[in-house]
């Protein structure tokens, strides 16, 4: 008796952003560590460094500044957060963590810093 296997299912390697090897090998230590948060945080970061990442990056940014100023201010980053259902007491914080330079803007280059899956 013969039983016909399958067709081979041609499958293409999730699309993987490529990653310095320090990058890569502290990946592998937080896995070994166990330490999933830290692990997470260096896929987010290579995947927001990808040309997709950084595009979706910018769209958000731009839906959330609705001045259309070129920054987000506390209002606007609060109004968006609150229709994500995070609290303005933790969107506030979050604001304040990530406005390096305390000018009560989010640049672009600070808000791309925030690890917002939404």
């Amino acid at each position: 008796m013969y039983t016909m296997s399958p067709k081979p299912v041609k499958t293409q390697p999730p699309k993987v952003p490529m990653v310095d090897i320090k990058t890569a090998l502290s990946y592998i230590n937080a896995l070994k560590s166990k330490n999933y948060a830290k692990a997470d945080g260096l896929v987010d970061k290579a995947i927001a460094s990808t040309k997709s990442g950084k595009k979706k990056t910018r769209k958000l940014f731009n839906k959330i500044d609705t001045d259309k100023s070129g920054s987000i201010s506390l209002k606007e980053f609060k109004a968006f957060c609150k229709k994500k259902g995070i609290s303005a007491k933790k969107s506030k914080k979050i604001f304040d963590k990530h406005d390096k330079n305390g000018d009560k803007k989010l640049s672009r280059t600070e808000f791309s810093k925030i690890k917002l899956n939404m």
